[in-house]
C-alpha cells in the first residue's frame, strides 16, 4: 500500500539529490530526482502491514545510514564493513557483488529461479519489468528510466518475470504432439 501522503522528503532524500553524481545507481538519472514513498507506513492497520513495513526502502536506508554513521570515513552512501576497510567507500565491483547476491537470494527465497543471468545492470530490467507487471504505465517507466520511447525497454530490458520457469512455446507444442501419439 503506497500513500502519496507519506512521501518521504527526509535528509536522506535531500542528501541523495545533492550527491546525484556520487549515488548515480540510486538516483536513476542525474537530472531527475526520485522520491521514495514509505511502504506500509505506521500506523499499521494489521499485523501484515507491520510485517510488510520491513520491506520499506525508506526505512532500510534510514536504518543503514544511522547504523553506519559512527564508522563512516566517506560521504559515499555505501561503505565497507570489513575490519581493514571499515567505513571506507565501497568499490563499484563490491557493490555489484552485493546487488547480484541480493537479487539471487530474493529469488531463491521465493522458491523461484532468477530470470536469466543476474548481473548488477540486470536490476534495471528486473525493476522495470516488475513495475510493468504490477501496473505501472509504460510512460512512467520510460520517464524514470530516461528512455525516449518504449522501444528501448522492449528490445533490451523487458524480462518475463511472471513465469520464468515455464518451457518455451516450441517445447510446449512438441510436448502436446508427443502426448497425442
Amino acid at each position: 500500500m503506497y500513500s502519496n501522503s507519506t512521501v518521504v522528503r527526509s535528509s536522506i532524500t535531500r542528501s541523495l539529490r545533492s550527491k546525484a553524481h556520487s549515488f548515480g545507481f540510486f538516483v536513476i538519472h542525474i537530472n531527475q530526482s526520485v522520491d521514495l514513498e514509505s511502504f506500509h507506513p505506521p500506523p499499521f492497520a494489521s499485523a501484515e502491514d507491520e510485517r510488510l513495513n520491513f520491506l520499506c526502502p525508506v526505512q532500510a536506508l534510514r536504518c543503514y545510514v544511522n547504523r553506519t554513521r559512527p564508522l563512516r570515513q566517506s560521504d559515499q552512501l555505501f561503505v565497507c564493513h570489513r575490519t581493514r576497510t571499515l567505513g571506507q567507500p565501497l568499490s563499484k565491483q563490491r557493490l555489484s557483488h552485493w546487488i547480484v547476491d541480493t537479487v539471487s537470494t530474493a529469488y531463491n527465497g521465493a522458491g523461484l529461479p532468477p530470470p536469466g543471468r543476474v548481473a548488477a545492470h540486470s536490476t534495471r530490467g528486473l525493476a522495470t519489468s516488475w513495475a510493468l507487471f504490477r501496473g505501472a504505465s509504460m510512460s512512467d517507466i520510460c520517464t524514470v528510466a530516461s528512455w525516449a520511447t518504449p522501444h528501448t525497454f522492449s528490445r533490451f530490458y523487458h524480462l518475463n518475470v511472471v513465469e520464468p520457469a515455464l518451457p518455451s512455446l516450441g517445447t510446449r507444442v512438441l510436448e502436446v504432439a508427443r502426448s497425442h501419439r
